[in-house]
């Protein structure tokens, strides 16, 4: 079993090369320089739920695109910050045209903002969205009871309670679904409330999310990060099995430092912890002493299996934008193509070309019964033809390069959004508790975030007020 030296005491240790841990890591450096820091990453890579893999494009060149977080938007501050200080530059998601979406099996185009689904349709969703906003605002400031109550009510049943019409209802569950990516049924509405209340609002999550995307990937944001904090302060291959905090009773040389073991028994010391995982993950370290009960139950129910499938389809020319429409669909619910499986369905699709438009691409999220059992290829296969109802079929199944990844199979990572929380455990979102730190180990991470939760702005945010934290303590 490796250990470090006896006598070395780091004097923070980063769990997590993510974005959260490596702008803290690169924070603290720039406000303190001396700081013997570490950054450990379980992973054979950095980036945490920022994910580039390479595709081949139209001049036959590999070139790296996203996989993981993607999108920013102008309202995003901390992000946006965080981008001119690491000369990333960002540019608009690409809407101009017509757009699709699907109810049931009903293909219907639209421009503008506002789908076509029907006057007493639109009338039912604006009247349920107020309602969802009311809550949203509220929540915080809502008594115990009330907040009991809502906890009892999966996202899936509160917008059936709300919605008087099932079109409007199953239109709301497809718009919720790419956007929380888990299943509405087992999903605690106070953590819908709580992810839109984060954000602004309900409105501004659904519009304004997908606004902006990073020039060269969201990755190269975790690259840049690391560049600063330097390939001394980073060890990859370090998933830490077991967090130790000295006590009163506990032995005297470990008083006043933190022990932390890797699964394959190596140890280090320090006297500070950043913890930047998910609340997912919290589940896979052993905490001694035990974590407060409300952060140990709600890290108990997180689902740990995500069904999020991304993928990018390259092809010789944007066909879509030759034709007039945006590469967009939200395809609610919408018929599968093979009955006896649901592995191809299109949750949501994007048009995912280069910032010049000349490698062409599309971005498809799975809904969230994706079949993970299916092979590769017949996942392929299913998306293709679903694809296909949109598009003509020569165009969709003539590309370049098609590519996937899968979140359940990624490994200490479920999802690349925030981590849902079951039914009966939301409340314990709204507990102060939940991003305090637990004696010398703190946390971060877009889990632990008051704004923007589950985004990379809400992963900044949290590094910036925990990094505050860590040099009030030191």
């Amino acid at each position: 079993m490796n250990r470090e030296h006896p006598c070395r005491r780091h004097d923070v240790v980063i769990i997590g090369a993510g974005i959260a841990g490596l702008t803290a890591a690169h924070l603290l450096l720039k406000a303190r320089p001396d700081l013997d820091l570490l950054v450990l990453e379980a992973k054979d890579r950095i980036g945490g739920r920022l994910l580039s893999k390479p595709v081949r494009c139209a001049d036959g060149e590999v070139r790296q695109w996203c996989f993981g977080g993607t999108w920013a938007s102008k309202t995003q501050c901390n992000l946006l910050e965080l981008l001119k200080e690491m000369k990333i530059e960002t540019f608009e998601q690409y809407r101009q045209g017509i757009k699709f979406v699907e109810m049931d099996n009903t293909v219907t185009q639209y421009e503008g903002g506002v789908p076509t689904i029907g006057l007493l349709n639109l009338l039912d969703l604006n009247l349920t969205l107020q309602a969802l906003e009311r809550q949203a605002t509220g929540l915080k400031t809502s008594q115990p009871d009330q907040v009991e109550r809502m906890d009892q009510d999966s996202v899936k049943s509160a917008v059936q309670r709300l919605t008087s019409r099932e079109e409007s209802e199953l239109f709301l569950r497809g718009v919720v679904a790419p956007v929380l990516q888990g299943s509405d049924e087992r999903m605690s509405q106070i953590h819908a409330l709580n992810v839109a209340q984060s954000s602004g609002g309900f409105e501004k999550l659904f519009k304004d999310a997908q606004e902006l995307r990073v020039d060269g990937g969201a990755q190269r944001i975790t690259e840049r990060l690391a560049e600063s904090v330097g390939p001394a302060r980073l060890r990859l291959g370090w998933p830490v099995a077991e967090i130790r905090q000295s006590t009163d009773n506990d032995d005297e040389n470990f008083r006043g430092e933190v022990c932390l073991l890797s699964e394959s028994g190596d140890q280090l010391t320090s006297c500070l912890v950043l913890c930047t995982l998910p609340l997912a993950s919290l589940n896979l370290v052993k905490f001694r002493p035990t974590l407060p009960p409300s952060k140990q139950q709600l890290a108990n129910n997180c689902p740990t299996v995500s069904h999020t499938l991304k993928t990018i389809i390259t092809y010789a020319n944007a066909f879509w934008r030759q034709a007039g429409f945006s590469g967009e669909i939200l395809s609610c619910q919408g018929q599968p193509t093979n009955p006896q499986s649901v592995s191809g369905s299109i949750s949501v699709c994007y048009d995912a070309c280069s910032r010049d438009g000349a490698h062409p691409a599309l971005v498809v999220l799975a809904s969230s019964g994706a079949d993970r059992t299916a092979s590769p290829n017949e996942r392929r296969e299913a998306l293709l033809n679903h694809l296909a109802r949109f598009f003509p079929k020569e165009d969709v199944f003539n590309f370049i390069d098609y590519a996937e990844h899968s979140w359940c199979s990624e490994p200490y990572h479920s999802t690349c959004m925030a981590s849902a929380v079951s039914v009966g455990c939301g409340s314990l979102l709204l507990s102060p508790e939940l991003s305090k730190p637990f004696h010398r180990v703190h946390f971060a991470g877009s889990d632990m975030a008051d704004e923007w939760i589950g985004y990379m702005e809400g992963a900044v945010q949290s590094a910036k007020r925990a990094t505050a934290e860590l040099l009030q303590a030191l």
